[in-house]
């Protein structure tokens, strides 16, 4: 994924590859769980075999087993993505998620966490250091419209805020989550800007704006940051060990199960036949439904914690995180000063938005932006203009009644000119088979399928592009074609950007460009729209910088010619 660069990007034509919500019969109001969306068998399936293979030497006794009674402590960041709303929780709605992970993950007598499975010998701390070792209470705030996030977007939410995530458990906490997902997590061993939980503030913790919840969207996500999969995955199969979930002592179910029926019973192809195990955490009950790991769950999660998340829990990190048990922390955390920009480099005339993210609650601001309008600030979060080229420094000083800190990042800031585009007209429609065409570039950051040339089908035969989603797997990433930058200066104000486009079917393979079941559609969209957040008013000689978003479908193709 690419962030907003609106201001140094020429056009971009932006695919998203792939965001569906699955299974189909998941009802309208909430979607729990995106993971089977994000993470198609064939993206897991490194992880997989490295898991497999741990569990079977842990099975022979090659090697001393690690999953005993000893408890595996996990430090903890929580990012709070908010934009001024209820979903900036409080600090004691934070500590009643932490509580109820340990309830979970350790069976511990007495509370809702206390079923009929096991404790996994896993425990989550908030962490009382930061990565340079400052006192903290383990919790991020930033404010941002990005708290109504889009999975595809992810990796800007890294971008925002991210401590090491071999050292920490990055949990993010967010107002929406498009399609109104209620969370997703990464797997082992995807790449460092996926890793960690999303979830919506509604369903942190059990108190607060998340009263009506029992917490347990984050126990499941963070099921599947350990290893384990739906206990509904690929039905009832064929081997119960092999197939479906890979754990034996789970039942197989057939699809996800949205009520607390005890007698549901989905497959006959376990012996003795089980019913569903519909109090597993990795089902789609209610809250006050689940109660249980079992001891197959608990072997995957130690065996995760044994081959890819072998740092987060060890002595040395403990001592470093301040999750260690003889770590006192002082009474009260000096303010740590921090911000950032999603946009370090500006075109002249643009404009960056600082994001304050200083810890352990800063009460007052005072920013100093050489070369910037303002050239000082006292806002939290400033909007700053800057009208000349140079390279900048931004210095914030942030204080409350326990003292104050100071942090200046030499050059943070970079302004450029916009440079002088390609004069119109700009008219590119493959016809003579050159790929990709003169001064369009293509975008492919996964090395995966990408934008290619097509000649199955086209508006004007003989070619067109396309991009087959049909094989892809690699859900919830973006390709893109990026066209060179162009000056608007003779373009009249009614002037349109027309993309002609096709979405197909698995079933349907053109032969020419006029088969009945490539319905291709013809698209305008005005130069001054959308524009970046940055400046909302053009001039008349900037450069047409936009995004135009063409989102696949999970079985279909889309093919495009300008």
């Amino acid at each position: 994924m690419k962030k907003d660069t609106t201001h140094r990007l020429p056009t971009l034509l932006l695919l998203a590859a792939g965001l569906f919500f699955l299974p189909e019969n998941l009802p309208a109001q909430q979607v729990p769980c995106l993971f089977d969306s994000l993470y198609p068998p064939q993206r897991l399936e490194r992880a997989e075999k490295r898991i497999s293979a741990k569990l079977a030497e842990n099975a022979s006794g090659q090697t001393a087993r690690s999953n005993d009674d000893s408890v595996r402590i996990i430090p903890v960041v929580v990012h709070v993505i908010h934009n001024g709303g209820t979903e900036n929780i409080s600090f004691s709605q934070i500590e009643s998620q932490i509580r109820i992970l340990n309830e979970d993950y350790g069976k511990l007598p007495g509370t809702p966490g206390d079923g009929s499975g096991v404790d996994t010998g896993v425990r989550f701390c908030l962490a009382k250091k930061d990565p340079q070792g400052r006192c903290t209470n383990g919790v991020v705030r930033l404010r941002t419209p990005l708290t109504n996030h889009k999975p595809v977007e992810r990796a800007m939410l890294k971008e925002l805020s991210f401590w090491d995530n071999t050292r920490y458990l990055n949990m993010y906490v967010v107002k929406t989550i498009e399609g109104n997902v209620g969370g997703y997590a990464s797997f082992p061993y995807t790449p460092p800007d996926e890793d960690g939980i999303v979830v919506r503030a509604n369903l942190f913790g059990d108190e607060g704006t998340a009263a009506a919840s029992g917490g347990r969207t984050t126990t499941h996500e963070l099921g599947h940051w350990f290893g384990l999969y739906h206990t509904f995955n690929g039905g009832c199969g064929l081997d119960i060990c092999t197939d479906g979930d890979f754990v034996c002592d789970t039942p197989p179910v057939a699809n996800p199960n949205f009520n607390c029926n005890l007698n549901a019973n989905s497959c006959s192809n376990d012996n003795p036949n089980l019913p569903d195990q519909v109090r597993n955490y990795m089902d789609y009950t209610p809250d006050a439904c689940k109660n249980l790991f079992t001891q197959g769950q608990k072997d995957r999660i130690q065996a995760t914690l044994d081959t890819v998340r072998t740092l987060i829990w060890s002595p040395g990190n403990l001592l470093a995180t301040g999750c260690d048990s003889a770590y006192q922390p002082p009474a009260v955390c000096p303010v740590a000063t921090d911000f950032v920009t999603l946009t370090p480099t500006v075109c002249t005339g643009n404009s960056a938005y600082f994001i304050d993210r200083s810890l352990n609650g800063a009460t007052s601001w005072q920013w100093l932006f050489p070369g910037g309008n303002p050239s000082s600030s006292t806002a939290q979060n400033p909007t700053v203009a800057y009208d000349t080229v140079g390279v900048y420094d931004v210095t914030l000083i942030a204080d409350n009644a326990e003292g104050s800190d100071t942090l200046t990042l030499a050059g943070y800031l970079e302004v450029t000119e916009p440079g002088i585009g390609d004069p119109l007209p700009f008219i590119r429609n493959f016809d003579d088979g050159q790929y990709p065409p003169e001064g369009i570039t293509v975008y492919n950051p996964d090395a995966q399928i990408a934008w290619e040339l097509d000649s199955l089908a086209a508006k004007s035969a003989p070619y067109s592009m396309r991009i087959n989603n049909l094989v892809n797997t690699n859900y919830g990433t973006l390709d893109w074609l990026e066209l060179p930058f162009l000056d608007l200066s003779t373009a009249h104000p009614d002037s349109t950007l027309r993309m002609t486009f096709c979405g197909l079917t698995p079933a349907a393979t053109p032969t020419s460009p006029t088969n009945s079941s490539c319905n291709c559609r013809r698209i305008a969209a005005s130069p001054t729209y959308p524009f970046s957040a940055n400046r909302a008013t053009p001039s008349p000689r900037d450069l047409l910088k936009r995004r135009l978003s063409f989102p696949t479908r999970r079985n279909g193709k889309r093919q495009s010619s300008t």
